[in-house]
């Protein structure tokens, strides 16, 4: 099993990764907003993993009855973090990597942008700021809805893909996550949305039930605390271990699926060293792990 050592000095690596990929953008001229806004989302993820890093430091944790010299590793909240991470690089590779045109990635781009719009105003409020920002964001909302269904491609879908559109627009807690067929569009579920980006259904799975039984206080989860941090041998270092696998995982998967479009993140990778590139491919492996291999 890694230490905690060993942990540290694979999130620095991959945090050597992400801190470049700025810079290395600058070199090329975003034309759109949709490009700008990817750029923002793996610096939400570098946000994230600077985070990790820190509680990678460990934490005091002090009870009457129960002191701990040392400092340990805190490993509920790196799960947080990951699951978060999760959904960040759903969300790259949902709206700004797997629609093959820039027709689709637009009309992604904007039942995005409606959806998470549409959650702010479910907030209530009666201050001037809460009511300003109603009504900033149903100026905006409306705006994005009206690009939706106002675009070639929304008027190009069959009745069943508009459907599915409509039901996005007026649900009340949608999901943007959707396959951007010619004519069509599917729905993509939890389990789909994993083989959608190249990621095995096995590894999902566990990986969403680790991130999930973590997340929440499920009965499973005051288990799981107790087994890391009370007895002789607790497992808290494991678990940090696990989440950071998870991590590392997802991350080398988004690099492998980006550098073939994004020119600004493969000039990155051709940088690395030769052990990062093997180390994310070994992730990439880890990936696509299924029961049978």
């Amino acid at each position: 099993m890694k230490t905690i050592e060993d942990n540290k000095a694979l999130v620095e690596e991959y945090l050597v990764v992400f801190s470049a990929i700025p810079q290395s953008a600058n070199k090329f001229l975003f034309d759109t907003e949709i490009e700008e806004k990817s750029l923002v989302v793996l610096r939400m993820i570098y946000a994230r993993m600077l985070a990790v890093q820190k509680l990678l430091d460990g934490i005091k944790f002090n009870y009457v009855e129960e002191k701990v010299e040392e400092a340990i590793v805190e490993p509920t909240s790196l799960f947080v973090l990951v699951r978060n991470i999760l959904e960040l690089f759903y969300v790259y590779e949902y709206v700004f990597l797997l629609p093959d045109s820039q027709e689709k990635k637009e009309f992604a781009y904007w039942l995005y942008m409606y959806v998470g719009l549409k959650e702010r105003l479910s907030f209530k409020g009666k201050t001037k700021i809460v009511d300003e920002k109603i009504r900033n964001t149903t100026i905006k909302a409306n705006e994005a809805r009206q690009k939706i269904e106002e675009s070639a491609y929304y008027r190009g879908l069959d009745i069943v893909s508009k459907k599915i559109i409509q039901n996005r627009l007026t649900k009340r807690h949608a999901e943007y996550r959707l396959k951007f067929n010619d004519n069509s569009v599917e729905e993509v579920g939890n389990e789909r949305a994993c083989i959608e980006v190249g990621m095995s259904e096995n590894f999902f799975q566990n990986t969403y039930a680790y991130l999930s039984t973590h997340a929440h206080p499920t009965y499973l989860s005051l288990v799981q605390f107790k087994e890391a941090y009370i007895g002789e041998k607790p497992l808290h270092d494991g678990f940090a271990g696990l989440a950071l696998t998870f991590m590392v995982t997802m991350l080398s998967l988004l690099i492998d699926n980006a550098r073939k479009q994004a020119p600004y993140i493969d000039m990155v990778y051709q940088g690395l060293k030769e052990e990062t590139k093997q180390n994310i491919s070994y992730y990439v492996q880890m990936s696509k792990w299924k029961d049978n291999e």
